[in-house]
């Protein structure tokens, strides 16, 4: 179901597409675009150079922004429409028009078409989708003077890649349907490539959580190292006032003992011991010995 509104202005929401309306010089493209535009018949036929036009469209429950350039068929023109041509001016999508009653105009065809590949090339960018075509065999209302059959149409558009549709601008047949194809096919691929945008930073997003790893590991994991020796612990400092700390403390001689205690094994420390002990008992025992002395016989020889 396709709903038709005209609009000039637009808020931000609803997908914009651009569309392209090619062909030869009297095939009906501006009648087809005032029918979808403004649901009006052109009765006099005036060539058009270019035309930019915009309308609203509801398709499949959405609602859709159309921006349509309706462009010069005939030959003589077509060298003003360079800038349809140019760097980021590349539509999503491309209508190729051709009249039921004038087999030329569906050759013609074959020169839009290369134009339109030649903007792909220009426009191309990693991700980029081609552009969806289709191609409209208008006035199918003149079945008297009918010269292209639609099978003959059918087979130039699979040929090139596109949609196809026969039209009536006059009598208003398959104009929004045309559209609504469109639309459907353009949203197909801007699916795509949005899939494709999302797979690529996902890729992009675990290669640099790999590097981050890589970077952050510990050397163990790449370098064997010997193991070092364990610090020797150390011993405690004396901690020192204020007024005290200009000029450094002398260890007392119970320090000293200490420390040197802490260097000599078991038994040392028992020869020391008894050594101390003799030297003490020492005075004790001359004292003895000289009061001993004084009462005992002196032989002089």
């Amino acid at each position: 179901m396709v709903n038709s509104t005209t609009s000039t202005t637009f808020s931000e929401g609803p997908e914009r597409i651009s569309v392209v309306i090619l062909g030869d010089g009297g095939t009906g493209k501006s009648c087809i675009t005032m029918r979808l535009v403004r649901s009006q018949w052109v009765e006099e036929y005036d060539p058009t150079i270019e035309d930019s036009y915009s309308t609203i469209r509801e398709v499949d429950g959405q609602t859709y922004y159309l921006d349509l350039v309706d462009t010069a068929g005939q030959e003589e023109y077509r060298g003003l429409l360079g800038g349809l041509w140019q760097a980021g001016n590349a539509a999503d999508a491309y209508l190729l028009v051709y009249d039921v009653t004038s087999p030329d105009t569906l050759a013609a065809l074959d020169e839009f078409d290369d134009l339109i590949s030649n903007a792909q090339e220009i426009n191309h960018s990693p991700h980029a989708v081609p552009p969806v075509k289709a191609v409209a065999g208008n006035k199918c209302d003149l079945i008297q003077t009918r010269a292209v059959t639609a099978a003959q149409g059918l087979s130039w558009a699979r040929k090139h890649g596109c949609a196809f549709m026969e039209t009536s601008a006059l009598m208003s047949v398959n104009i929004e349907e045309t559209f609504a194809i469109i639309i459907r096919r353009v949203m197909e691929n801007r699916k795509l490539q949005r899939k494709a945008i999302e797979q690529e930073r996902v890729a992009r997003d675990e290669l640099a959580a790999q590097a981050a790893a890589a970077v952050g590991a510990p050397s163990d994991l790449y370098v064997t190292e010997k193991p070092r020796p364990p610090p020797s612990p150390s011993l405690p400092t004396q901690q020192t006032s204020p007024s005290s700390s200009s000029s450094p403390v002398k260890p007392s001689a119970k320090d000293s003992s200490v420390k040197y205690a802490t260097t000599l094994s078991a038994a040392e420390i028992d020869e020391k011991k008894a050594h101390q002990n003799n030297q003490q008992r020492r005075p004790q025992r001359e004292q003895e010995e000289d009061n001993s002395s004084s009462g005992r016989c002196c032989i002089i020889l």
